[in-house]
């Protein structure tokens, strides 16, 4: 059984192996309540949500205890990506044209008038005792995947055990899958995405893609995309075409795949060896797929139920 919805301007789906249509209609407006919520939490694009009244406004504001937390786990990811996870990158994608959900983008865009200062999510002030925030001046903070894998989380946390929440390839699988044996997970091909390079089996863990050739746009001749470097403030010139990470959560997933991707394949293949939990799979501008981490029923032990291989590729 598969329900399907639309929401932070992509496709979710919701897989179950034996739900009734009774529990399918009850997950189904479960996370569609979540990611609206969501969506009017931390849109950077509705002028009704909390984070847009916060992009517009000056000084010091109290926000909610939710949007709070977001920001201080964004400042921690921050600080563990050394400067590479930074959700200050708002601003560059407003100077780059990115003003609307992505859906509303025409083909081509004129250059914006947005200025993008030397911040970065290191600036951005939060005060535990009063729960404030004082964004950087001139900064536009954008929460993107990061807020997708978090709620791919938090329903996948909220419906029966053995399912699947993907939202535009953030995805978590919980449980044994439909045969009792895991979830098949294809791993794209960025040169083809007709083409699967691998299929994984995973069970009671996350996966998410980070990639240059969907989120692209035209503006002032010159083509851009959604992955934007903070280094430069720009859409990132690396050597992977996309970046690939399975792990313990869709949220954490999400920071990574992003993090290796702006590092290219040599220095990425070097940090996510160091991260416990992780494997990745990198594909680089030339077609090379290069493996990171464990594929292989090691990965699941007495103490961790979390478990992902190679099936096929």
């Amino acid at each position: 059984m598969t329900v399907r919805f639309r929401a932070m301007g992509t496709e979710v789906s919701v897989y179950t192996p034996a739900w009734s249509p009774v529990t399918a209609h009850s997950a189904y407006h479960t996370a569609q309540d979540v990611f609206q919520e969501a969506e009017r939490r931390y849109s950077r694009f509705r002028p009704d949500s909390e984070l847009w009244q916060l992009n517009h406004s000056a000084g010091r504001v109290k926000v909610s205890s939710q949007l709070f937390s977001a920001l201080k786990r964004a400042r921690l990811y921050f600080e563990l990506t050394e400067g590479l996870f930074d959700i200050t990158v708002g601003s560059a994608l407003l100077s780059l044209g990115y003003a609307r959900s992505f859906g509303e983008l025409p083909a081509s865009e004129t250059p914006a008038e947005e200025s993008v200062g030397n911040t970065s999510a290191g600036h951005i002030e939060l005060d535990d005792e009063s729960r404030t925030v004082t964004r950087p001046v001139g900064a536009t903070l954008d929460l993107g995947g990061f807020i997708k894998g978090q709620t791919v989380d938090r329903v996948a946390r909220l419906l029966p055990a053995n399912v699947l929440v993907d939202a535009g390839g953030d995805m978590m699988c919980r449980g044994d899958g439909p045969n009792g044996r895991g979830w098949m997970v294809d791993v794209e091909d960025p040169q083809n995405p007709e083409h699967s390079l691998m299929t994984l089996r995973i069970q009671n863990a996350a996966v998410a893609t980070s990639a240059s050739n969907r989120r692209r746009w035209s503006l002032g001749g010159a083509v851009h995309h959604h992955l934007i470097d903070p280094r430069v403030m720009r859409s990132s010139a690396s050597d992977l075409a996309q970046v690939t990470v399975i792990t313990t959560g869709a949220e954490v997933a999400d920071v990574f795949a992003k993090t290796a991707f702006f590092m290219g394949t040599q220095a990425a293949q070097k940090w996510l060896s160091t991260l416990p939990h992780v494997a990745a799979v990198l594909v680089t501008q030339t077609g090379a797929v290069e493996m990171v981490g464990r594929f292989s029923p090691a990965n699941s032990n007495a103490e961790s139920t979390h478990h992902w291989e190679v099936v096929h590729g």
